[in-house]
């Protein structure tokens, strides 16, 4: 049997919960719930475009203040929202939580989409329905000897954690065949071919490259 959640009273590594409007992908303007989990195993770094924008939850990660009964609460306050965008830091970390969700999701009818960077595999009880997937590639990895958000001097030792896990082929390519759903990618064209090459990917008529 799976993992879930048994105390909705438990705090969760959850940081942030919140009702917004979807402001990117295919399910663009629509109302929707962000749960944020807090946690990654990546150290984004972008250069120019600056650390992970996320930083709190993934650089120096901020402890989870929201329980499974917080998420219950604001869709009980939102009934006409059917919609949940669960990112993070990385929520696949975090199995039990994501089950728990597909649980809820199947109740109340809600279209649950995933961010994630591809590290994790998650075989859950009911499918995801959407994942936004973005594999980070050797632009992210940061550089030794500049600051993070927190003020700590990046080190080899900080680097090779980032490196850990940051390409994932392996659970990348069974969260694909396993959800056998449409993804968003978002990545250079130079990676898209990397990423087409290492996991066998067949792509589409529709596809575009950005």
């Amino acid at each position: 049997m799976r993992k879930r959640i048994e105390d909705y009273n438990k705090v969760l590594p959850i940081v942030e919960v919140y009702r917004c409007v979807q402001s990117e992908g295919s399910r663009f303007g629509r109302p929707t719930i962000a749960v944020r989990t807090t946690g990654c195993t990546h150290r984004c770094w972008f250069g120019d475009g600056g650390w992970c924008d996320s930083w709190y939850t993934s650089i120096h990660p901020d402890k989870g203040t929201f329980t499974f009964n917080d998420i219950i609460a604001i869709y009980d306050k939102n009934p006409q929202v059917k919609e949940m965008m669960l990112t993070g830091g990385s929520p696949s970390m975090h199995f039990a939580l994501v089950n728990e969700i597909t649980h809820f999701a199947k109740e109340r009818g809600i279209l649950v989409t995933i961010e994630t960077e591809g590290s994790h595999f998650l075989e859950t009880d009911y499918p995801i329905n959407l994942i936004s997937l973005s594999p980070k590639f050797s632009n992210s990895v940061p550089r030794v000897g500049i600051t993070t958000p927190g003020g700590k001097i990046v080190d080899e030792r900080f680097v090779k954690t980032h490196n850990r896990h940051r390409l994932h082929y392996e659970n990348i390519e069974k969260t694909l065949n396993y959800v056998c759903i449409c993804c968003a990618v978002t990545m250079e064209p130079d990676d898209v071919e990397e990423l087409i090459d290492k996991l066998k990917i067949t792509i589409e008529e529709g596809w575009k490259k950005q």
